[in-house]
């Protein structure tokens, strides 16, 4: 039923701007480039907590419309990869996260741009060391960015992402793959700054 319900608002607000600025809409493409620090707590029934720490290049692209008032809309898709640190492991756990998600934006006169989001597809895939068995996390995330103007067509992001992992499958989580059948606690959220192009 959520789901359907935030289709319905995406379809609303794709049909507002098509309408409302079928004549002079903007099409935007967006690649960036820039640095993702994430953090993420797992605490399970004995309080024992789990500690994932990165910080990663991270590459991203959006494709969207602005219409005539500076609304934006936007698909995104962003993908980090490289080495986590892990609780109690010596060595670093090669991983990726990858995020796609729908934000909607005001810009305010090409200077600056304001956005929010929401992650539709949201996994972070955690590889298998000599201590570390593989899991994948997967659920939701809420998105809150900015971007200010450099130059010409460049800009300097700063983007937030509260992820709200309900799901883990790995060989260490047979039973359910529900995130609260093995923490009582998650915490997982990321930072990025980040240099982009609008065309």
């Amino acid at each position: 039923m959520r789901n359907k319900n935030i289709l319905k608002l995406c379809l609303s607000l794709i049909l507002f701007l098509t309408v409302n600025s079928a004549s002079a809409a903007m099409y935007l493409i967006e690649p960036s480039v820039g640095l993702r620090t994430e953090t993420i707590k797992l605490t399970d029934f004995s309080m024992n907590e789990t500690q994932l720490k990165s910080s990663t290049p991270v590459f991203g692209l959006k494709l969207g419309l602005r219409s005539q008032l500076g609304v934006e809309l936007a698909l995104a898709y962003d993908y980090t990869s490289g080495k986590s640190e892990v609780t109690g492991s010596p060595e670093k756990s090669p991983f990726n996260h990858q995020t796609g998600s729908l934000n909607l934006g005001v810009n305010a006169l090409g200077m600056m741009k304001i956005y929010l989001g929401y992650a539709f597809f949201n996994d972070l895939k955690l590889d298998s060391t000599t201590t570390i068995t593989a899991f994948t996390l997967s659920g939701p995330a809420y998105i809150a960015g900015l971007q200010f103007k450099l130059f010409p067509m460049t800009y300097l992001g700063l983007q937030y992402n509260l992820n709200q992992f309900k799901k883990i499958k790995g060989d260490s989580f047979v039973g359910s793959d529900t995130l609260d059948d093995y923490f009582t606690k998650t915490d997982a959220q990321d930072y990025s700054v980040y240099l982009n192009l609008s065309f």
